[in-house]
């Protein structure tokens, strides 16, 4: 799953994502989330990786295994 609202709206999803993202997870599935590198998504599961590249952050999430 992609998540990449406009960098200045993730503050204002992200408890809708936090709330819904692990409910409609599968057990193997992914999340890739693209921010502004000034922003951390902290969302409840288990973060894999976060890079930065130029202006942006790629998170990638997944079920705690």
């Amino acid at each position: 799953m992609l998540v990449d609202p406009p960098y200045d709206m993730y503050a204002d999803i992200q408890p809708k994502l936090a709330r819904y993202l692990p409910s409609v997870l599968t057990d193997d599935g992914v999340v890739v989330v693209e921010t502004d590198v000034r922003v951390e998504p902290e969302l409840p599961l288990a973060e894999r990786t976060s890079r930065k590249y130029g202006a942006a952050r790629i998170t990638v999430y997944g079920n705690a295994e």
